[in-house]
């Protein structure tokens, strides 16, 4: 470096550490944010120096150590030494200095926080002819990266450094060096942390059906809107048939009992009375029934039909009586007519079913031709088997030889009485 400009570049320097405190004390006060807390930190950095073509020595290295507090986010100040080594074809050739350095952040993120650094301090040589301590002034640059998983973070900085003794001041050029370093920081005594904020609650599970029993415990999701339901969400069953009471037509079918989609027990025959209770299972569609499930039937005996000795011929009393019995018939006709007949005890069993059945065709087919519709008429033989009396008298047995009408009413008409 010739004279003239080592003298033009020292110059420059020394005004440049001159104003250095000067210009730090409103950035300080700009750059601290209200209510930061200073923290402190150590640091090793080892490094490489590129001394100056003057220095009459070669490329050596450094280890340089510091200690620094922040200053807010964004600034820090930290007391500095080095102790380096610089090849010297005459001999060893040593350093070791100290001092104080001003670091501005320019943006603190974990993964990269690049910085710009000016410092000055002392140092000493042990190079013969190299006279007392020094002063230096250093520029750099620089940035910080936190480590993962690690308390420490790395720093990279490089720095031009220029040296010169007090006394020469304005006489002599300074040596002006370059610096490298790659090192580790510690941070201690800052703030703690504080917590991380707790992670924001979940919202409440929801009721998708609107059953009133949240998602999260809902056995049955997709319960019908307006049905009454258990802890677990399901429809209430009540007679625990297997159908909801909201859909059971027959809400106190019996615990087990066998239902259909609607609740209801089966009725094959659609007389109201269920399978499990019907007696007359077979019963014919509309037919009035009983409790039982069988047909409602009215008996009534008609008087004055009688037949000639032995034999299924009616008389003519009995004719005349039976014309006026097609009368009432013929207008009653949602009635299914059984004719019946019944003899007494007096000969075999066969021989009086035989002549009650012909006793009753006979009845069956006056009514027809009197003009009864003959599909409202069957005929059917008792025989012997169903007497109203004993058989031990005359006037007993003459009460067991009859003839009557069983009725049944088919959807919703009576005979008249």
């Amino acid at each position: 470096m010739t004279t003239p400009i080592r003298h033009r570049v020292f110059r420059t320097w020394r005004a440049a550490l001159a104003v250095l405190p000067l210009c730090a004390l409103p950035w300080l006060a700009l750059a601290a944010p209200a209510g930061a807390e200073p923290g402190s930190y150590l640091m090793v950095a080892p490094g490489a120096v590129y001394p100056d073509s003057d220095r009459q020595t070669t490329d050596g290295w450094q280890v340089g150590a510091a200690a620094g507090m922040n200053l807010g986010d964004r600034w820090a100040l930290e007391a500095d030494g080095f102790f380096g080594r610089l090849g010297d074809p005459g001999g060893e050739h040593y350093q070791i200095g100290a001092g104080a350095a001003l670091l501005r952040f320019f943006n603190q993120t974990p993964a990269f926080s690049p910085f710009a650094r000016a410092g000055t301090g002392m140092a000493w040589m042990n190079r013969a002819g190299a006279g007392g301590p020094k002063v230096y002034g250093e520029l750099g640059a620089g940035f910080v990266r936190w480590l993962p998983a690690s308390p420490l973070t790395m720093r990279v900085d490089v720095a031009y450094r220029q040296t010169r003794e007090p006394e020469a001041f304005g006489t002599a050029p300074p040596y002006a060096d370059w610096r490298l370093g790659v090192g580790l920081v510690l941070p201690f005594g800052g703030p703690k942390k504080a917590p991380a904020p707790p992670p924001p609650a979940p919202p409440p599970p929801g009721d998708t059906d609107g059953d009133g029993v949240t998602d999260d415990l809902d056995r049955c999701p997709d319960t019908p809107p307006g049905a009454v339901v258990n802890p677990a969400g399901c429809p209430a069953d009540t007679d625990q048939d297997g159908v909801i009471d909201l859909m059971d037509l027959c809400p106190g079918t019996l615990p087990r009992a066998t239902v259909d989609h609607r609740g209801c027990e089966p009725d094959t025959d659609q007389d109201g009375v269920v399978n499990r209770q019907d007696l007359c299972p077979g019963t014919r569609l509309a037919t009035r029934v009983d409790a039982r499930g069988c047909p409602e039937v009215k008996v009534i005996r008609l008087e004055g039909v009688h037949f000639h000795f032995d034999s299924a011929r009616l008389t003519d009393p009995a004719r005349t009586v039976l014309n006026g019995v097609a009368a009432t018939l013929k207008s009653q006709r949602a009635l299914q007519v059984e004719v019946a007949g019944h003899t007494d005890s007096r000969g075999s069993e066969h021989y009086n079913l035989r002549l009650s059945q012909h006793r009753a065709e006979a009845v069956r087919q006056h009514l027809v031709q009197a003009g009864v519709p003959a599909a409202m008429l069957t005929a059917r033989g008792y025989g012997e088997g169903a007497p109203v009396t004993e058989n031990v008298t005359d006037d007993g047995r003459a009460r067991n030889r009859r003839v009557e009408l069983r009725i049944t009413t088919v959807e919703g008409s009576a005979p008249d009485r």
